[in-house]
């Protein structure tokens, strides 16, 4: 789908494609991070370090060096999470084919937004929903049937003959090892999440659930890469940007930066290969679930006066 979505691309020569797409992606990073807050005029006191965050972070240089499309899937379905009630369904549907391009990047998102869908709005919104996104599929696909009718038979070869990659992943780290007994336990671990997932969103079926729809996908997935990652990012700005409280928000920040300062470490001292990068999302999540599991009198030690020597003023 985005090849065909992208077929102008193609007929510029490489240098000025990929700059082009460069821009487009670093554009795409800032109006996700944008979008998360939730504000015409968010804090900049929020704003200006999560956005070196999120740029500075490797799976976003390795994103952007390679020419990934994970960025702008991951902002489709922002777009999806905080504008559905303004979208019409045709929109919605489009932006959801959109993100199919990478179907195992939507493994979580697309079972939990449809049950959301099918909760508030009934079967019939569903089953349109549903259509749009196939009429999506089709439309975007339709250019490079028409310009390369071969491409989708050596796709599906490329894909049969690819050989198995060492990905980020508790499968490749836990299950590949165990043989049959590990597929199983690998399809439960899945099921787990996937239903975990569910149940989060009929319990809440907010912002937040879908958010955490996103931020699961890159530990629960099968098929991840560390650029993958990007995935995290909307969760990490919608919790500081929500998050009132002082403490907690340097929490946020503090955890996240720590696991900013490991990764660039990793990497610097020449440890590259993907799968010694599994630890990074969990280390997130980790950071996210923490602050939010605080009690609140933790949180108001931020408001004793001692401590109000630190506030920042807005």
């Amino acid at each position: 789908m985005a090849l065909g979505l992208f077929l102008p691309l193609g007929y510029l020569d490489l240098q000025r494609a990929s700059n082009l797409w460069w821009l487009i992606n670093f554009g795409a990073l800032f109006a996700l991070v944008f979008i998360t807050a939730g504000h015409r005029k968010p804090s900049l006191l929020k704003l200006i370090p999560i956005t070196f965050f999120v740029y500075l972070f490797p799976s976003t240089i390795a994103h952007l060096n390679l020419g990934q499309i994970s960025i702008l899937v991951c902002l489709a379905l922002v777009v999806i999470i905080f504008f559905e009630k303004q979208m019409p369904a045709w929109s919605t549907g489009f932006l959801l084919a959109f993100a199919l391009t990478k179907p195992q990047l939507v493994l979580i998102f697309i079972p939990a937004y449809f049950l959301k869908i099918q909760r508030e709005r009934g079967w019939v919104a569903l089953w349109k929903l549903g259509l749009w996104t196939l009429a999506g599929v089709v439309i975007f696909s339709s250019p490079v049937l028409v310009v390369q009718p071969d491409w989708f038979r050596d796709f599906f070869l490329n894909l049969w003959i690819n050989p198995p990659w060492a990905h980020p992943t508790i499968y490749v780290l836990v299950f590949s090892s165990l043989g049959m007994i590990g597929q199983v336990f690998g399809w439960i671990y899945f099921c787990t999440g996937l239903l975990f997932a569910l149940y989060y969103t009929t319990r809440v079926g907010n912002k937040e659930s879908l958010l955490w729809a996103l931020a699961l996908t890159p530990v629960i997935s099968p098929y991840i890469w560390s650029w993958d990652f990007v995935f995290l990012y909307p969760l990490i700005a919608y919790s500081l940007f929500k998050e009132k409280d002082r403490f907690k928000m340097i929490l946020i920040l503090s955890g996240n930066l720590l696991v900013l300062v490991g990764y660039i470490a990793q990497k610097l001292t020449g440890q590259v290969d993907e799968i010694l990068s599994w630890w990074v999302p969990w280390g997130l999540i980790a950071v996210t679930l923490i602050v939010h599991f605080l009690p609140e009198s933790i949180g108001n030690f931020s408001k004793s006066p001692g401590w109000s020597f630190w506030r920042v003023r807005r």
